[in-house]
């Protein structure tokens, strides 16, 4: 990783960046060339990608990016392969879940063309550690409710707002499949909607 951050491109004087990047709102950024070289990362990303590599690996491998980021840069890069709208291509976003169970991080890729049309300029990660509240509430929700581990992982999505279909590509499963754990977590929960499902999981 020291090679990594030996790269990074800061734009502004060394003790301001080290001031911004210490408070740590946002999330973390990640900007590689199409050649997969890294071009910028935030101390946030910093601190995720080792977080990532951990949960991979057991340890952070100097100047590797871990597994599932390559991944998200290798779907990137294809699908921009086979995009020809440029006006497409800004709107295309590849979202996964890494590291381990119990802080997993949301990877977020983009791949952004340069004003000459080239659809491989650079890719953008955002990287967002799934907050830890929430996993401890859907604990406690799933002993209560007696949910499966899927349901449990279904719920945690919900808490975040995503649709049937971003929860679906981010757990890799249909959106059928979704739906099915939803109406087995309503069953589960004594609720008719999806705002119920949230309003118990609250008062739990």
């Amino acid at each position: 990783m020291d090679k990594l951050r030996a790269v990074v491109n800061t734009s502004m004087p060394n003790d301001q960046a080290e001031k911004v990047a210490g408070q740590r709102a946002g999330p973390g950024v990640l900007v590689l060339s199409p050649s997969m070289q890294l071009v910028h990362m935030n101390h946030q990303a910093w601190e995720l990608v080792g977080q990532i590599g951990r949960a991979e690996n057991g340890k952070v491998a100097n100047g590797v990016l871990p597994a599932a980021l390559m991944q998200v840069c290798a779907e990137i890069q294809s699908i921009f392969k086979n995009q020809t709208d440029n006006k497409d291509m800004e709107q295309l976003e590849v979202k996964r879940l890494a590291g381990n169970q119990d802080r997993p991080v949301l990877l977020r890729a983009f791949g952004l063309p340069d004003y000459n049309g080239n659809p491989q300029a650079l890719i953008l990660i955002l990287l967002e550690e799934v907050g830890r509240h929430n996993g401890a509430l859907t604990r406690q929700a799933r002993e209560r409710f007696r949910l499966t581990p899927r349901e449990q992982g279904v719920l945690e999505h919900l808490l975040r707002g995503l649709t049937n279909k971003e929860i679906a590509g981010l757990l890799g499963i249909s959106e059928a499949t979704v739906k099915e754990h939803i109406k087995q977590i309503k069953k589960k929960t004594h609720s008719t909607t999806r705002t119920a499902i949230l309003a118990h999981l609250f008062a739990s």
